[in-house]
């Protein structure tokens, strides 16, 4: 079967044409700031990058693979999860990678994105956690979230 190598969350990724060198910005903790009196909201505005990094494994297995990422709650509810992805391997190696541009939102805590690959109809295997610390803090009236970052 294909093995994992890596996995990353970022809150951007560019990769070099001619290089196919991969630039990462990693993302493990972001700060929302509500204003005192105020309901957080129910989904973030956040545009994640995950990118995965795969190698092709040895035998007669089949070319491709299904990955699905979730995501969960720090209580552990599964608040997401995509679409079964196809990874193709064209050469020994592929990359997968996933946006997404908002995120459910239940509270500060440790929020965690995983990493799920199986072939044809097997178990599901997880191959990775990758945590996102979510702080909050409240923005005082006059004061700009720049400030308040402290």
């Amino acid at each position: 079967m294909a093995r994992h190598l890596w996995s990353v969350l970022c809150s951007r990724s560019s990769r070099d044409e001619d290089t196919e060198e991969l630039s990462l910005t990693t993302l493990d903790r972001i700060i929302v700031h509500v204003p005192p009196g105020v309901d957080a909201p129910a989904h973030l505005a956040l545009k994640c990058v995950l990118i995965s990094f795969w190698s092709k494994g040895t035998g007669g297995e089949a070319d491709g693979i299904s990955v699905r990422i979730s995501l969960y709650s720090p209580e552990g509810e599964q608040l997401g999860r995509s679409p079964n992805l196809s990874l193709v391997f064209i050469d020994r190696r592929a990359r997968l990678r996933f946006v997404s541009s908002s995120q459910p939102f239940r509270g500060a805590g440790a929020y965690e994105y995983t990493v799920e690959s199986r072939r044809g109809d097997e178990d599901w295997q997880e191959h990775a956690r990758l945590p996102l610390e979510v702080r909050v803090e409240d923005v005082l009236p006059g004061q700009t979230v720049a400030e308040s970052d402290g």
